[in-house]
Parts: structure tokens; C-alpha cells; sequence
């Protein structure tokens, strides 16, 4: 089958909740959300809602941002921050999926090293709920991270962290 979209071969195929439950590429509905900020209906028939079906038997093995697998590795980190555990792909899970790229890159790694998700969910939802700008702490969490010197990128989160919310 091809993606009415990119017109080549559907891969890490989902549908829409039209009646019809078009199919499209992963990527291709990621680009779009990006682009639009927001899931639009079917782009076929321009029926359903805002919602994704997918079938997570068939995916691919490609472990990066824009397949199957790896956002089939970050819904419960979606769910545990949002608070949504339907069986439906939501607009709102994949907005934030696609704006929060830097901080679910940083929380697989994190659980790859056996960090607790609880604690980790907790910062991401103080970060978001404050205007306290953090970026420059979880950019050197990342460069930490990656130099394979992970603890200190968490020592440095606890810090921060202690120091900003007393």
C-alpha cells in the first residue's frame, strides 16, 4: 500500500478514525502536526476526530524520533506526564510528543540507566508548570548523559532542582 501523502510504501503504518481508517505513514502525521501544530482530520476524506489508531504489531525495527518504535517506547512517559491512558493516540499526546524531543530523548536515556520514571515525570511537570528556564541545566544533562557521565547530569537536575523550589 502507499501513503497518500509521500506516495511511497506505508511504513510504520496508522490510521485515521475515519470511517474508512485511511492509512498513512507515521512520519508523514508527524510532519504534518509539526507543520500545523495540531492533528487534522483524515487527510483523504477529511472525516473522523483527532485521534491516531495504531497497530503496534507492525512496526518497524528503526529505533529513532519518527518511527513506531520509539514512540511506542515513550507513551508511558506521555501518559505518566499528560495523565492519559486511553487507548487512542490523542492530538494532545502527539503535540507533546513532538514539542518535547530534547526531554523524552533524555528520559529514555535516563530509564536505559535504570532512573526511576516517577521521579523523572516529577521534574518534567515542574519545569512545565513554572517559567523557570532550564534549558541550559538539561542541555548539560544531555552533554553529561552522552559523555556517559550520567550521574553527574543528575546531580546537577537535584540541584537545581533543590535550589529553585525552596
Amino acid at each position: 500500500m502507499e501513503c497518500p501523502i509521500c506516495a511511497n510504501d506505508l511504513t510504520d503504518q496508522v490510521h485515521m478514525t475515519c470511517g474508512a481508517k485511511h492509512a498513512f505513514c507515521f512520519k508523514c502525521i508527524l510532519k504534518d502536526i509539526e507543520t500545523n501544530f495540531e492533528l487534522r482530520k483524515c487527510p483523504t476524506c477529511r472525516g473522523g476526530d483527532k485521534f491516531l489508531i495504531i497497530d503496534f504489531n507492525n512496526v518497524s525495527d528503526s529505533d529513532n524520533f519518527e518511527s513506531l518504535c520509539y514512540f511506542k517506547k515513550s507513551i508511558p512517559i506521555i501518559q505518566s506526564v499528560l495523565g492519559n491512558n486511553s487507548c487512542l493516540i490523542s492530538e494532545k499526546m502527539l503535540l507533546f510528543y513532538i514539542k518535547n524531543k530534547k526531554q523524552i530523548d533524555i528520559v529514555h536515556k535516563l530509564i536505559e540507566n535504570n532512573y526511576n520514571l516517577n521521579e523523572i515525570v516529577k521534574l518534567i511537570k515542574w519545569s512545565s508548570s513554572t517559567n523557570k528556564a532550564i534549558d541550559d541545566i538539561i542541555s548539560s544533562t544531555v552533554l553529561n548523559i552522552e559523555s556517559d557521565s550520567l550521574d553527574a547530569g543528575m546531580q546537577m537536575l537535584s540541584a537545581f532542582l533543590g535550589n529553585t523550589t525552596r
